[in-house]
């Protein structure tokens, strides 16, 4: 069993996401996948104020459709 906190963005790694699962599950490995984010939220500096979506990359589509 493996638990996977993630946004589902592939930032590393030289293997596609669902290529992965896919091996993962010929070898009888369960996922639970839970999906990291955060609301949208302004951040004061000392340049101003900025908008920041740390969800931006939240891939939900993929973290649902996983074949595990």
């Amino acid at each position: 069993m493996l638990i996977l906190l993630t946004d589902g963005a592939n930032t590393a790694g030289e293997l596609q996401t669902l290529k992965a699962a896919e091996l993962a599950a010929q070898h009888q490995l369960k996922i639970y996948t839970i999906g990291i984010g955060a609301d949208e939220m302004l951040v004061r500096s000392l340049f101003g104020t900025r908008k920041v979506n740390p969800s931006a990359d939240l891939d939900e589509k993929t973290l649902t459709v996983l074949p595990i």
